[in-house]
């Protein structure tokens, strides 16, 4: 005898419903203090704080939303804490600066992006790295190398 025809009917309440779940929560911002995460939430914050940065160039709502008050900055020309970044980033908007993303990443506690930064006005576009620090669902530290292209670069390659 079968008992799979019979049983289907009472189990399909438990299947249906363990099938409507997602594989992963979906986390919401903001992401500070931080929370555990898995690997798939850290890449799919990562993601935002990108899309909110360097293509709608807001840096105050990927700050707000992704850095906490006390956030490390090691970039020369800004102090730490959130505040002082977003000062910091107050160049950037769509009306000033363009981002050209070549690659990102993340592994681990630490995520990157690699860019092309092309500022209205100036000739020459920059070559800028950005590293993150993750504490669990938070961006809590930051290193940047920038480089501007020059123009009498002997090396034909592009930096991106």
């Amino acid at each position: 005898m079968r008992l799979l025809p019979h049983l289907t009917p009472l189990l399909s309440p438990f299947i249906i419903a363990a099938g409507a779940r997602p594989a992963h929560t979906k986390l919401q911002a903001p992401y500070c203090p931080p929370r555990p995460v898995t690997t798939a939430q850290k890449r799919a914050i990562f993601d935002e704080f990108v899309d909110k940065l360097y293509v709608e160039r807001n840096g105050t709502r990927a700050l707000l939303d992704h850095t906490p008050e006390d956030y490390i900055q090691h970039n020369p020309f800004v102090l730490s804490g959130r505040d002082n970044g977003i000062e910091g980033l107050s160049f950037v908007s769509p009306d000033t600066v363009n981002f050209t993303i070549a690659r990102r990443g993340v592994d681990g506690t630490l995520a990157f992006i690699h860019t092309r930064l092309d500022r209205v006005n100036e000739t020459q576009p920059t070559a800028a790295i950005d590293l993150f620090r993750f504490e669990g669902s938070c961006l809590v530290e930051h290193w940047d190398v920038l480089q501007e292209v020059p123009e009498n670069a002997v090396n034909p390659l592009d930096m991106w």
